[in-house]
């Protein structure tokens, strides 16, 4: 298992980032890992999965923007 500080740093993001910018680092991050890489693979949606599990969920955009 990952801690915050090894699956932020996998991702290239903030241990506090919201789910929205580790969904795109993870992205990111996964396009360029060829499919027979399957141990990075998995290594990269363990620390997303982790970062998404622990982060705060925000709308995308301005932070504390008023919805609607």
């Amino acid at each position: 298992m990952l801690s915050p500080v090894e699956a932020a740093a996998l991702l290239g993001v903030s241990p506090s980032a919201a789910s929205h910018d580790v969904e795109s680092a993870y992205l990111a991050r996964l396009n360029v890992v060829p499919a027979s890489d399957v141990e990075t693979r998995d290594r990269l949606t363990a620390a997303r999965d982790a970062l998404v599990a622990a982060a705060r969920w925000q709308a995308p955009g301005v932070p504390g923007a008023p919805l609607g």
